[in-house]
């Protein structure tokens, strides 16, 4: 078990969002948080990251209390996040995006030349400013920029919404691969067929809370569930 999240609650200002979320991931797995928009799953990843900190529970990294620490020491531990809105620098480069995450990155194996191999499509566009780039270009470079920060654990919020079908299918098996490479993944999305299938286990939030906890396996061979729980 490397990341623990145990009974947070959260709010923004006097709305609360998430009312006693738990979840566990262990290392080398894809996890995946379910549920329609505004459920919780990006304040899950949020409090998790130390962007929205939780006023109740714990988020333990490997056994240590992380609660409530600032971003950038949540990421020099080894948590990267990837954002819904992406958030890349449209001004600069591929390649001056990259370069600007690789300074004072932790310690691991991602180079701008091995995210190159992961999403060749980025090789061929180095000085092409990101404010010109596509949507699953985008998608793709600020996923590329976090891996720069060689995290041991990739948070991905909702990465495959707004792109196209061809994109979204290309964008899985990328992200395929980095599980297959071992990296440990906790994936929030509303596609369901996508989660579905990288996710090892799965969660399922509504209206702040977890009605589901389960293999994803579960799902995918059970729609009568899946109707249910996400009136599919």
């Amino acid at each position: 078990m490397i990341l623990e999240v145990r009974d947070i609650h959260t709010a923004y200002g006097l709305s609360r969002v998430l009312f006693g979320v738990s979840i566990e991931v262990v290392a080398g797995e894809c996890v995946c948080l379910l549920g329609r928009n505004g459920v919780g799953k990006t304040t899950t990843l949020r409090s998790i990251m130390g962007l929205s900190p939780p006023s109740a529970g714990r988020v333990l990294w490997k056994g240590r209390d992380i609660t409530g620490w600032p971003p950038y020491r949540v990421a020099q531990a080894g948590i990267g996040f990837v954002p819904e809105d992406r958030r890349i620098f449209a001004d600069l480069t591929v390649w001056e995006n990259l370069d600007v995450a690789s300074r004072g990155a932790r310690a691991g194996g991602w180079s701008i030349d091995r995210v190159f191999q992961l999403f060749p499509t980025l090789a061929e566009l180095t000085g092409r400013q990101g404010g010109f780039l596509s949507g699953g270009e985008q998608q793709m470079l600020t996923i590329a920029r976090t891996l720069m920060g060689n995290p041991e654990l990739l948070l991905l919020d909702e990465p495959s919404e707004g792109l196209a079908p061809l994109v979204v299918d290309h964008l899985r098996d990328q992200i395929g691969r980095l599980k297959r490479d071992g990296l440990t993944i906790l994936l929030a999305e509303q596609n369901v067929e996508f989660s579905l299938a990288l996710g090892d286990r799965v969660y399922v939030l509504e209206k702040g809370s977890i009605r589901f906890a389960g293999a994803a396996a579960d799902l995918r061979d059970n729609e009568s569930l899946r109707h249910e729980l996400l009136a599919l």
